[in-house]
């Protein structure tokens, strides 16, 4: 049997057990992909068994000891939380603004419309005049012709008010988002079995000991990052 036909049922047996090891262990080599396995000795650690069998791929020599492994965890998941945390205030305080600033339109629409409404008015005082023969033609056609100007500049206005107010949307930010999830984890000591499936998608292992760790929230979190830049 050559080394690759060794390789190809290695392969087979990776698929079989991988399976299984997904409901275990998450920790993940990050040049074949495959899990790492764990050592249950005095001091726990992971290697990566792929290097048994061939040298194709990248994959970390090093004994990873399980501990580096969760205080890197420990402390990525308190970044992230502190992250969201940090973001969700920042959102709220532009939110708080983007209301002033609505409300402050609402206003000058109000405004704006109560003027139109007293031009229509004028408009027609000055019609009623005209037709008791209070004013000529002349001078009633020229006051209309302004009340008309006026209208339309005070209409254009409107639209382009009435536009900004609609481009403005506020985001209702509640305790029950992102933030509020993983506000818990702040301050946390140890980690859980229920948090890593829970929160955790995988940690990929690089030579060198570098560590790629995947959080499932992390789509929210650059959703949220998004939100925020959008506001600037």
């Amino acid at each position: 049997m050559t080394l690759l036909d060794t390789w190809d049922i290695q392969k087979q047996e990776y698929k079989e057990r991988d399976v299984v090891a997904g409901t275990k262990t998450k920790i993940r080599c990050g040049g074949c992909g495959h899990a790492m396995e764990r050592h249950n000795t005095k001091q726990p650690y992971y290697d990566c068994r792929t290097l048994r069998v061939t040298d194709r791929f990248p994959c970390p020599p090093e004994k990873i000891p399980e501990q580096e492994i969760h205080a890197a965890l420990l402390d990525s998941l308190r970044s992230m939380a502190q992250m969201a945390v940090d973001m969700d205030k920042l959102l709220r305080e532009q939110q708080k603004e983007k209301v002033h600033d609505v409300a402050a339109m609402r206003r000058t629409l109000t405004a704006l419309q109560e003027q139109v409404a007293q031009l229509k008015q004028q408009t027609k005082g000055q019609y009623e005049a005209f037709a008791l023969g209070e004013i000529g033609r002349e001078a009633y056609l020229a006051v209309k012709a302004m009340s008309r100007q006026k209208e339309e500049f005070l209409s254009e206005q409107i639209s382009k008010l009435e536009l900004t107010m609609e481009q403005t949307q506020v985001v209702d930010r509640s305790e029950d988002g992102l933030a509020g999830k993983l506000r818990p984890y702040l301050d946390m000591e140890q980690l859980t079995e229920n948090i890593l499936d829970n929160l955790l998608e995988q940690v990929l292992v690089f030579p060198g000991g570098r560590l790629e760790i995947r959080w499932k929230f992390r789509d929210e979190l650059e959703k949220l990052r998004q939100m925020v830049n959008s506001e600037r």
